[in-house]
């Protein structure tokens, strides 16, 4: 398990409580009462701060998933259902990112995957993998391109959809499909899933040639007459896809033409949201683990040093193994413990706010109501506030929301 890193976050006086954080959530220095009572102080003044809008429901989601539409299905896709079911069952949240060559949609696809968890489709890339996996699928696009053929639609739309069920991720950029209004239709048919958004790298032609000329990849397309060829089929054929989708979602144009970070930093309040909803979900579906006893909920959601001040831990910082025998009673292990009360949660007015790329605050008031008490006083209200980081997961390369701190105060009314 990697240990979290924070480094010296410059923010509003209302932000200082990162700053008494800014070591090691391993060490096992311990800290004095005074940095506590100054940490509470801040984190109460956060919870009367106003913050910046565009938070949505953790409950609602802008996605939208329709069955599959019958039909007859290519027979030259040889992509199985088998192999592309799992995909429907998760939340899935899609985003199309287009752009003609030379645009930068690559490099920006790779600044949103560090900083926001989505992974990278590319349409092109998935066709090259299975082109040389060996398998009858790969043999046949082999052939294909020998010949000439173009790939059918069904096809990729299958890879992509195969690439998402085997992922462990729900957040997902699809880049170069569909490209034209038959890449479109097959879409719709096969898969059925909208995107959130599309994500459209503008740029004047001649710019993004000089672009491409200048970039030195060593592909042998990379001559003028080949990228004029290339920006006519864009001009054409994605265009038209572009406009169809203005007509039935959000289209977001970005000026490629500036430089890496400026495109970005127009780029990054749009996934800001999606991010939002992820950490509220998460938020929520760790206090109905608690509420439960669930330890696998808690182990999922929370960093093994993570630390917390609340009533009940009598003014000192838990952290680590404290806290989880503080809060579960582990005298030995199991996936979900017996509890004296049996709790439900409900999360009031929650706020995220994203600090940096990987550091974000999640602040609410969770109304507690105790199932088991029968008189009236069974109601207790908190202020709470978490500070999740996201940190690489420990079965593969992509990185995970983490709670690594925890703040509970007695909420003043309900």
């Amino acid at each position: 398990m990697p240990t979290p890193s924070w480094s010296p976050l410059f923010l509003t006086s209302q932000m200082f409580l990162l700053c008494l954080f800014s070591v090691s959530f391993h060490s096992q220095v311990v800290r004095s009462l005074l940095c506590a009572q100054l940490l509470c102080s801040r984190l109460d003044l956060l919870h009367s701060s106003r913050f910046p809008p565009g938070c949505r429901s953790v409950m609602s989601s802008s996605s939208a998933t329709r069955p599959r539409a019958a039909g007859p299905p290519d027979p030259k896709s040889s992509v199985s259902d088998a192999e592309t079911s799992g995909a429907e069952s998760k939340n899935l949240k899609l985003v199309f990112v287009t752009g003609g060559p030379g645009s930068g949609k690559g490099t920006q696809c790779a600044k949103i995957v560090e900083n926001f968890g989505f992974e990278h489709l590319s349409a092109g890339d998935l066709l090259r993998v299975e082109q040389n996996s060996g398998t009858e699928t790969g043999e046949m696009i082999k052939g294909m391109i020998k010949e000439g053929k173009l790939v059918p639609s069904e096809l990729t739309a299958k890879l992509i959809l195969k690439a998402i069920s085997k992922s462990s991720n729900n957040k997902f950029l699809i880049d170069g499909f569909p490209r034209n209004d038959e890449n479109r239709v097959v879409w719709d048919r096969v898969a059925g899933i909208k995107p959130e958004f599309i994500l459209f790298i503008t740029g004047s032609q001649e710019e993004m040639e000089r672009r491409v000329l200048n970039r030195n990849e060593g592909r042998d397309d990379d001559n003028i007459d080949t990228i004029r060829k290339r920006f006519k089929v864009f001009n054409e054929s994605t265009l038209a896809v572009i406009k169809h989708y203005e007509t039935i979602a959000t289209v977001h144009k970005i000026n490629g033409l500036q430089s890496v970070d400026d495109v970005f930093a127009e780029i990054s309040p749009l996934f800001e949201p999606i991010v939002q909803e992820e950490l509220l979900q998460a938020t929520v579906e760790l206090l109905e683990g608690l509420d439960s006893g669930n330890y696998k909920t808690y182990q999922r959601y929370c960093h093994p040093s993570v630390t917390v001040f609340e009533p009940n831990s009598q003014g000192q910082l838990v952290e680590g193994m404290d806290l989880r025998n503080f809060k579960f009673n582990l005298g030995s292990a199991t996936d979900r413990l017996s509890l004296t009360q049996r709790l439900r949660s409900t999360v009031v007015a929650p706020k995220v706010t994203i600090l940096s790329s990987g550091v974000a605050l999640v602040l609410f008031t969770r109304v507690l109501k105790i199932l088991n008490k029968p008189e009236d006083g069974d109601i207790e209200a908190y202020n709470e506030t978490g500070v999740w980081q996201r940190l690489k997961a420990e079965d593969g390369p992509r990185k995970d929301w983490k709670l690594v701190h925890y703040h509970r105060s007695v909420a003043p009314t309900i």
